[in-house]
């Protein structure tokens, strides 16, 4: 049954052999431009796949996936640990501050009753 040019529907007229043949150069003008693009797809493809090993020394996806959530593991256990370390600074800092402030205030405290 003839097909419509443009939505691909049935259709009930015949065509010429010029609308025919107008009909497959677009097709065959889809199916190169759909190789084309078939072929860059796989390029670009086969460059990140590249880049994975190079990067993390696999390109499979599961053994990517593992080695993220490794990784958002690790970073989580740093970012605690400095966040730790951040804290017992600032709380001996604040000590320190208060040792001196103690310090200061006996020194004024010893220096008026002389």
């Amino acid at each position: 049954m003839p097909q419509n040019e443009s939505t691909g529907s049935p259709q009930s007229r015949t065509q010429s052999i010029e609308e025919l043949q107008k009909r497959f150069k677009k097709l065959d003008e889809a199916r190169i431009a759909a190789d084309a693009n078939q072929k860059t797809a796989q390029a670009r493809m086969n460059e990140l796949n590249a880049g994975a090993r190079d990067t993390y020394g696999t390109d499979d996806i599961d053994a990517l996936k593992k080695q993220r959530t490794e990784m958002i593991t690790e970073n989580e256990r740093a970012r605690s640990a400095y966040q730790a370390a951040l804290d017992a600074v600032e709380g001996e800092l604040a000590e320190v501050e208060r040792a001196f402030a103690d310090a200061a205030a006996k020194a004024a405290e010893d220096e008026s009753r002389a």
